[in-house]
């Protein structure tokens, strides 16, 4: 799961230069469990815990490692847009949308002026932001690339020492609008 930085390296890679835009995809992984929900006996499956990886693999092996008995997890592919500098990356996207960052088209076209991550970041989360995803990386990102598929996967848990197994569901979502930003955005980062 990705990791927080301290504030003094938010700042340092919020200040750089963009240096190049990518479509690619993220993993939010939750673990959920049937918890009381009233002092009658209810019950109800509640989100607890959550992240975002940069590959399945990682996302699976946390899902592995927070195994308690009780718990199932949820993996959840989403595409992101990458936006590198020197030091680190800033990855935007939108979660609980069929056709995510679809407001936010306008703006990709309107930011010829923008230089840095920060003021990026600023122009994006300012804008229409619903479910949006903003969160800054140390480092290269090495994100995971798309055909335009994603997935949807559920636990059940195994059994003794087995592992989580996984099902499988395509998602109906529509990432054309974030491949129309990165292609403005990939524009602009090249006349440079």
């Amino acid at each position: 799961m990705i990791a927080l930085m301290d504030k003094r390296k938010q700042e340092q890679i919020s200040e750089e230069i963009i240096t190049s835009v990518d479509l690619g995809k993220v993993y939010l992984a939750f673990d959920r469990r049937n918890q009381w929900t009233d002092w009658s006996g209810s019950t109800a499956v509640m989100r607890r815990n959550w992240g975002i990886a940069l590959s399945l693999r990682d996302a699976m092996h946390w899902a592995e490692s927070s195994r308690l008995q009780g718990t199932s997890f949820l993996i959840d592919e989403l595409p992101i847009i990458c936006v590198r500098c020197k030091s680190g990356a800033l990855l935007l996207g939108e979660r609980n949308s069929a056709r995510p960052m679809d407001p936010y088209r306008s703006v990709a076209s309107a930011l010829t002026g923008i230089r840095t991550v920060a003021s990026l970041r600023d122009a994006f989360v300012s804008s229409k932001g619903k479910q949006s995803i903003h969160h800054l990386l140390e480092g290269p990102a090495a994100i995971t690339g798309t055909e335009g598929t994603y997935y949807l996967r559920e636990s059940s848990p195994g059994k003794g020492r087995n592992g989580l197994a996984w099902s499988l569901k395509p998602k109906a979502l529509d990432d054309t609008p974030m491949r129309e930003i990165v292609a403005d955005m990939q524009r602009l980062v090249s006349r440079r």
